[in-house]
């Protein structure tokens, strides 16, 4: 048994007193969702700080569309996007990599446009497809997130396609990016006028492991990755989409301020000025000494470009020969089709067949965050730390799920038993496995991948002394992906 003490500062406060939270209250502020409905994603604005899963896809036919997220919702601007630029937000959006289709926004006088306004700094987005989007912003327009803030906020495990238009800072999947996009693609067509790309808008962060495929048009800054890669950092990543624009048109970022490498592009690229296959403009022409390119290239058949700011222009089929990245010292290997993946290396490439392709994307991803801590629910008693936070397995392969506990209440709680349940993808439980209890405080269990899985919580059984008995769960689902 462990008694650990929280107090909470209420409305006695005022009067000089600290309050006490009885066992029996809901701790509300950082309660976590599992999202069914447009209600449901709708309600994450009043838990920024929260945890929240994506149980299934939404779609047109989901309940709460025509409300919220339709063509007629909001007098027809559609989604109003989560947060605001002073309260933005700062929890973890799972989509359990689920889908949010026929997606429409029309504000073309508002800023930070988006399915979310603005991510903070400890704000993450992972495993959402925005599929079929249709968007209209001002300035900071993203499928996915209008302004992707610094170094902890990070985009992750995403994509969006669809349509995207806005004057400034346009990107397929984020519009502004200070923190991480990474493993994420956009096969979006974005037009705008300044700072235009196929996946983000402007590029302060890092972008990596991700690629574009939609056609970029615009008048200034316009890339078929990143509009400009200003200050931040782009890495094996690629773009295929064309890009269009008047003045600092590249096929990767149309102005590098900060470093890329280990990258390519192969879309065609036009323009009046200071136009290039892979960079638009290397540095800002007042600043010398600003931007560096190392080991990137593009197709200078398919772009129509034989020049660029930065890169190696490569004929279509060097572009398709092994030799021309290992030679660079990509991390890539050969595979025999590309159907085939070999997840040991970033790149894959059939030989003389394909351009480089990103393992990631042919295969069952594993990445970090390695753990996931959360507050249970409904009562909020808890707090679980469990690891992985994401199994990626074969059929047939032991997993070790691990599970620590804290209490968030004020008196003496003892856990009984902890068990493990999985879930299908239809949200149908499997099976309920009990783990093995290390100490009062921690747990953990062995399990065999059988198929079925898609995810799996955890649930705690402990007795309140002079309170009665409970079960939490951790609502964070933890998802499972069986490599095929």
């Amino acid at each position: 048994m462990r008694s650990v003490g929280i107090f909470l500062i209420t409305l006695a406060l005022i009067a000089g007193m600290v309050g006490y939270v009885s066992p029996s209250q809901n701790l509300e502020i950082h309660r976590n969702l599992e999202i069914r409905t447009w209600y449901d994603l709708d309600a994450i604005r009043n838990n920024l700080p929260g945890s929240h899963l994506l149980m299934n896809d939404l779609d047109f036919s989901t309940p709460g569309y025509e409300e919220l997220a339709s063509e007629t919702a909001n007098q027809g601007k559609g989604w109003q996007p989560i947060g605001t630029w002073n309260d933005s937000f700062t929890g973890t959006f799972d989509g359990q990599r689920y889908e949010i289709r026929d997606f429409f926004i029309n504000r073309p006088d508002e800023d930070y446009v988006g399915l979310f306004c603005r991510v903070g700094q400890t704000g993450v987005i992972k495993n959402i497809g925005m599929v079929n989007t249709i968007i209209t912003g001002h300035a900071f327009v993203g499928a996915l997130v209008g302004w992707n803030q610094g170094s902890q906020g990070n985009v992750r495990y995403s994509y969006s396609t669809g349509s995207m238009t806005g004057d400034a800072f346009v990107g397929g999947l984020v519009g502004w990016n200070d923190g991480y996009v990474g493993n994420s693609y956009s096969d979006v067509r974005v037009i705008g006028n300044r700072y235009v790309g196929g996946l983000v808008g402007w590029n302060g962060g890092t972008v990596a492991n991700s690629w574009s495929t939609g056609s970029v048009i615009g008048t200034m800054m316009v890339g078929g990755l990143a509009g400009n890669n200003g200050f931040g950092i782009v890495y094996d990543s690629y773009s295929t989409g064309n890009a269009t624009g008047n003045q600092i048109v590249g096929g990767l970022v149309g102005g590098n301020d900060g470093k890329l490498h280990d990258s390519y592009s192969t879309g065609s690229v036009s323009g009046n000025d200071t136009i290039g296959g892979l960079v638009g403009l290397e540095g800002d022409r007042f600043r010398s000494g600003f931007g560096s390119v190392a080991n990137s290239f593009w197709d200078m058949q398919t772009s129509g470009q034989a020049t660029s700011d930065g890169g190696e222009g490569k004929t279509t089929a060097e572009m398709k020969s092994i030799a021309t990245f290992s030679g660079a010292g990509w991390y890539i290997i050969a595979v025999g089709d590309p159907n085939m993946h070999n997840s040991s290396y970033i790149w894959n490439i059939v030989d003389n067949v394909t351009y480089p392709l990103l393992s990631y994307f042919l295969c069952c991803p594993q990445g970090p965050p390695t753990q996931m801590t959360t507050r249970t629910t409904p009562l909020g008693y808890l707090e679980l730390t469990v690891s992985p936070a994401e199994v990626c397995a074969n059929v047939g392969e032991q997993i070790e799920i691990r599970c620590s506990i804290d209490c968030l209440i004020n008196t003496v709680v003892e856990i009984s038993s902890v068990d493990m349940l999985l879930f299908d993808y239809y949200g149908s439980m499997i099976s309920e496995q009990a783990m093995t209890k290390d100490s009062y405080w921690s747990a953990h269990t062995v399990y065999t991948i059988v198929g079925d899985e898609a995810y799996y919580k955890t649930k705690v059984n402990f007795t309140i002394r002079g309170d009665g008995k409970y079960s939490e769960y951790g609502v964070y689902s933890f998802p499972i992906v069986v490599k095929k």
